[in-house]
This record gives structure tokens, C-alpha cells and sequence, in this order.
């Protein structure tokens, strides 16, 4: 401000060279200094931010070696190949700060509101009212279906809507007992239990008014949930256990586990709208799909022969209704290959090195420490040994359900990565 003071100074002498350098530099010094909050602009940056120009453009040329990068729509971009790579990252939930909480319910509630977006949204609640149990959760096709309809959500809220938005996800491993007294669960996050004899949702972004329901024939004025407090997850303890016993490349028995210690148990937990065939109603149940993807996504980065989905026929098509909208398992079965060179990676607090790196962005802090397998040297006997009775309850109730699974009932036939453990007569 000193320098500003003696404009007139300047101005006397702006017929120098001397003087035009000096007013130059000085204005190039002023906008280089506000380039780090630029640079680190939050999620709520003006459209301004997010076009600056030093920011990286997916498949645009980069310098090799270059550091990784936020991209035009706070991406994570890395150079690769001479060539910027980026991928749209899946935070935790409960680690974002409240500007990101602010603009992923402000966004999601516009969308809901939008022509072309909130269509397509009431479209796949009836989508999923009237399939579920016939097609979308059957064996096999389940996650896979999901982690399409997140990633059509996405596109089209960033086409539409804002290209910054993404999906979080929330990692119900957290707080896997009495697990309603932390966050999401406040008015902060996504609010909580419902209320009253309807149920319904009186505080946070999506309290009664603020949020409605779509039905096939009906429209709900709020969001409904009824906690099952008698419900608890399976701990970490239990997962990575179960995860660490499997054979390798047993993805049936890992979809299995899945379904039956998280994913099931979630939307009986939450109750309400997430209990029936209305879940999608419920921004839990997107949550919910992020973190199942997460968890896949993780799986499928141990090593080439757990990538692509052990299905014979990978070009079924996910019908999603339109037939514009549907995809094939081979199109969605790698998340650093969708549709549209889409790339989607999650926050991990594991460092990860070598291809499986491409599934995640380093750098962005995450709360979460849940992994697949155990710490380096432990024994999964050792951690049985450690467990307490309930947790050894949830170990025997899962595996009991993973044993009792008959590989005779697969929609269609089963077909083996080459590299994998499994022989062709352990599936009979």
C-alpha cells in the first residue's frame, strides 16, 4: 500500500522506461501474490478459479514429470505420457470442510429442481422401485449397475448443473457401534433420525421442506427415516479379516461378503426410505454406493486378474431404460476407463504406488482406514484372537452367509482370469 500511495511519483515518470517498468512490476508482483489463494481455491471458487488458466485440462499436452495438479473443474490431474490424465475425486464425507458440505447439498438439491437432471433422477427412483429385485440387485449385476447410475449422476450434474461436483462417499466402518451419534448423522451433514409419527426428517439440508420424495405415483413432502439402533455394521476388525481369508480372485465370495456385512446391513440401519426400493430418495443412498465402489475400486486395484468382473458375457447391457442411457459391464468395469475418458478416483489414507495409483489421489486427506488386507506381518489368526464376542459373532454370521452361497444360481456362466487361484471345478 506505501508503493500505491506515491501514484503520483510514478505518474511523472511513466514517460521513462524506468518508470513504465516500475508500474508494470509492480502489478505483476500484486497479481502473483494472490496466484496461491487462486491456486488454492475451495470447492465454492468463483467460475473465475476454476477457468484459471494454469490449471490442467484432461488430454491436453503437460511436460513430462510436471507435479500432479487441480484441473479445470477440481480434478486431480496427473501427466502422463506427455498427456494430462484427470480423474474426478470421491472424497469422505465427513472429512469435508463445511464450503464443500454447503455445495454438495446446494448442488444436489438444484438438480433435483433442474428440467434434464431431475428427470432422469425421479426416472431412476421409479427405475429402481419397480427392478430391484427382478434385475438391478441380482448377483453380478449389483455394484456393477450402481457404479453406472453414480456415474451418469455426476456427468450429468456437471454438464448441467456445476462441473466441480462429485459424489463423496461415507465409510460406514467409522463408527460401526452406536453409530447414530456421529456425524453424518447431525444437522451439519445430512441430518437425522426421523421424526414423529411420520418419520420425516426436521433438521439439516434435507429437513422437511427443503427436500421431497419421488414415487412412482406419489410425491413425498419429506425425507423419512427410521433408525434401527438394534443394527450394528461389521468392525474393520471383521472386514479385513474376512477380506485377508479369501482365496484370490474369488470375486464371488468378495460381493458376497460385501453385500451381507455393508451394504444390506446400511440401508437396514438407516431405515425408512433406505430400507425399501425408494432408497434412491434418501443422499445416504449415494453415499452409501460411493463407498461400496470405493471398496471395489480398492479390491480391483491389488493386480490385472481382479480388474474385470469374472462374467462370460461382459457386453450385457446394464439397461437403465432409455436404451441412449445403457452401457455394458465392459464399459463401466474399470473406473480409470469409463465411458465418455472418464477417469473416477477416491481419497485414501493408503499410500499407493504402481498402476493402482491411477484409483486414487494422493495428497487430498482422508479419515478413513479401512483396506482390504491386514497390516504387513499380522496373521489373521492373531486377529480373530483379538476380537471381542460380538465382533467374533459378525465374523461366524458373514462367513456362515459367504459359505452358504450356491454358485449353481449365477445369472450366467462363470469364467476365470487366467493368472487366478481358483480352478474351474471350485465353481461347480
Amino acid at each position: 500500500m506505501t508503493v500505491l500511495m506515491k501514484g503520483p511519483y510514478l505518474c511523472r515518470h511513466l514517460s521513462s522506461g524506468v518508470g513504465e517498468f516500475a508500474v508494470v512490476s509492480l502489478f505483476v508482483a500484486l497479481y502473483w501474490s494472490s496466484y496461491p489463494s487462486v491456486a488454492r481455491s475451495s470447492i465454492h471458487g468463483t467460475a473465475r478459479d476454476h477457468r484459471h488458466y494454469t490449471r490442467a485440462r484432461q488430454g491436453t499436452p503437460c511436460i513430462p514429470g510436471s507435479n500432479p495438479r487441480p484441473g479445470v473443474c477440481s480434478e486431480h490431474c496427473r501427466c502422463e505420457a506427455g498427456v494430462w490424465k484427470c480423474c474426478r475425486v470421491r472424497k469422505d464425507f465427513t472429512d469435508l470442510n463445511p464450503d464443500e458440505l454447503m455445495f454438495f447439498s446446494g448442488t444436489l438439491k438444484k438438480a433435483r429442481e433442474h428440467p434434464i437432471v431431475g428427470s432422469w433422477f425421479n426416472h431412476m427412483v421409479v427405475l429402481h422401485q419397480t427392478g430391484s429385485i427382478d434385475r438391478l440387485h441380482h448377483r453380478g449385476i449389483i455394484f456393477p449397475w450402481h457404479r453406472l447410475v453414480m456415474f451418469l449422476l455426476e456427468t450429468l450434474i456437471r454438464k448441467h448443473v456445476d462441473c466441480r461436483f462429485t459424489l463423496p462417499y461415507y465409510d460406514f466402518t467409522k463408527h460401526w457401534e452406536e453409530w447414530w451419534l456421529y456425524p453424518p448423522w447431525d444437522s451439519a451433514h445430512l441430518g437425522g433420525n426421523g421424526q414423529g409419527e411420520d418419520c420425516c426428517v426436521e433438521d439439516g439440508p434435507y429437513r422437511r421442506g427443503q427436500w421431497k420424495a419421488h414415487f412412482q405415483r406419489q410425491n413425498d413432502t419429506c425425507l423419512k427415516r427410521y433408525f434401527n439402533k438394534n443394527f450394528s455394521l461389521s468392525s474393520p476388525k471383521v472386514l479385513t479379516t474376512l477380506f485377508k481369508l479369501m482365496k484370490a480372485c474369488d470375486y464371488w465370495a468378495f460381493e458376497t461378503t460385501l453385500n451381507h456385512a455393508i451394504h444390506s446391513k446400511a440401508h437396514h440401519l438407516v431405515g425408512g426410505y433406505m430400507h425399501d426400493s425408494t432408497s434412491i430418495n434418501d443422499p445416504m443412498f449415494w453415499l452409501l454406493h460411493s463407498f461400496m465402489d470405493k471398496i471395489i475400486t480398492t479390491w480391483q486395484a491389488q493386480g490385472k486378474e481382479y480388474l474385470e468382473f469374472p462374467f462370460a458375457n461382459m457386453h450385457r447391457v446394464l439397461d437403465l431404460q432409455p436404451p441412449s442411457l445403457n452401457f455394458t459391464f465392459a464399459d463401466v468395469h474399470d473406473n480409470s476407463n469409463l465411458p465418455h475418458n472418464t477417469r473416477v478416483c477416491y481419497t485414501s489414507s493408503v499410500v499407493h504406488t504402481g498402476d493402482a495409483a491411477k484409483y486414487f489421489a494422493p495428497g487430498i486427506p482422508s479419515t478413513s482406514q479401512w483396506s482390504l488386507g491386514l497390516s504387513e506381518g499380522e496373521s489373521a489368526g492373531r486377529v480373530i484372537g483379538s476380537m471381542t464376542p460380538h465382533e467374533a459373532h459378525q465374523l461366524s454370521e458373514v462367513m456362515s452367509s459367504v459359505a452358504h452361497t450356491d454358485f449353481k444360481e449365477l445369472p450366467w456362466t462363470v469364467t476365470l482370469p487366467q493368472d487366478c487361484c481358483y480352478k474351474q471345478s471350485d465353481h461347480p
